[in-house]
């Protein structure tokens, strides 16, 4: 967390009320006397200017409050804010009208809560805003059309929600953005080869929307373009034949598939009779629910699932190294894992633990799980 070191201007006209709109979200422990209303650019997460405004918001570590509904904070208190960081406090209810009274604002960051109702069309106040991301919420209905208003707009996560409707509705017109996620939702639609006249953007992430169509030639020169369809996969199997299977797994077979574009899938299908064995249902069911949750650099990313009962399977990134466990029980390959690299793995094998067990409400991993006492 941020703490700023200089306090608040005794005769700013921004000193009170900004204070006590703080006070008031019931966010912080006001009961330590340096949580008064003169002292809120000392308090933890708080960053302000010279003037003593408030220039920027980050959840604070542990919020006092419970209730943790989003109107608990007065919104129009704050008129030189330029970031909003609220992450990972368990928000609930819907992105209150006031936040369109911030125009200043280049950052809003709300991703990890509880949040509901619509993307508000007022966004399109927003002429500096640089990242809006409102990812892992329970955001519905539809991407309104004057989210193209938002030009300065750099980055845009809006995976892990209930959006449905067409897929790009006015993102296309955000000339400026250089990545954009909208996985996990349930848009629809082609891809417009307008896209590609985005000279900026590098980055797209699509899975698991309802993707139609070809994927346009002019979006080539993308580094990621997620965006899977089940026709692709079943031909580049062979219908999941034999002499693509690369391994197994606790349950299932896994697969290695080329895309037409070139990407390189990893395919866990789940057997039908292994299916109907409800103790194999449950793991490949908690498999998706889990993995649809993170996002982590030492764990493997889903990019997409089938449930049917004709054809089940994960879809994952590849690994071209293959598995840990196929490695050390080579001679030669666990000759090359020294010691140093080894410990390497360990380490990253806890920094994946202890983003399960700490970045997600609820927590992924407990402590009961991991075998340490709760207390």
């Amino acid at each position: 967390m941020f703490h700023n070191a200089t306090a608040t201007n005794p005769n700013s006209s921004f000193s009170n009320e900004e204070g006590n709109a703080l006070r008031k979200s019931q966010w912080w422990n006001t009961s330590d006397y340096l949580f008064n209303s003169s002292n809120h650019c000392l308090w933890s997460g708080i960053k302000c200017n010279e003037a003593g405004s408030i220039t920027a918001i980050y959840a604070p570590p542990n919020p006092v409050s419970r209730r943790n509904e989003f109107g608990d904070i007065n919104l129009t208190a704050f008129p030189n804010l330029e970031l909003l960081d609220l992450s990972g406090m368990g928000l609930k209810g819907s992105i209150p009208a006031e936040i369109a009274t911030l125009p200043r604002l280049k950052f809003l960051i709300l991703f990890n809560n509880l949040l509901s109702g619509e993307i508000l069309s007022t966004f399109s106040n927003f002429t500096q805003l640089q990242e809006l991301d409102l990812s892992r919420n329970h955001i519905s209905v539809v991407i309104p059309s004057q989210i193209g208003n938002l030009t300065n707009l750099l980055r845009l996560d809006l995976s892990y929600n209930n959006l449905c409707g067409h897929l790009f509705l006015g993102i296309e017109s955000l000339k400026n953005l250089v990545w954009f996620d909208l996985s996990w939702n349930m848009l629809a639609g082609p891809v417009p080869p307008k896209l590609g006249s985005l000279k900026n953007l590098t980055d797209i992430y699509l899975g698991n929307n309802i993707i139609t169509g070809q994927i346009p030639s002019s979006l080539g020169h993308l580094k990621h373009l997620e965006a899977l369809d089940l026709g692709d996969i079943i031909q580049a199997t062979e219908d999941f034949d034999i002499k693509y299977c690369i391994g197994t797994g606790g349950y299932g077979s896994v697969y290695r598939a080329k895309l037409p574009m070139g990407r390189i899938v990893a395919l866990k299908k789940l057997h039908r009779m292994e299916y109907q064995n409800p103790r194999f249902a449950r793991s490949f069911q908690n498999e998706i629910k889990m993995l649809t949750k993170i996002r982590h650099r030492n764990i493997v990313k889903l990019h997409g699932f089938c449930l049917h009962n004709r054809c089940m399977f994960l879809i994952y990134e590849h690994i071209e190294r293959g598995s840990l466990f196929c490695a050390l029980n080579n001679d030669v390959e666990a000759q090359q894992l020294n010691w140093g690299k080894r410990v390497n793995i360990i380490k990253r094998i806890s920094h994946a633990l202890a983003c399960m067990h700490h970045d997600f409400l609820p927590a992924i991993i407990d402590s009961t799980c991991l075998g340490t006492n709760s207390k």
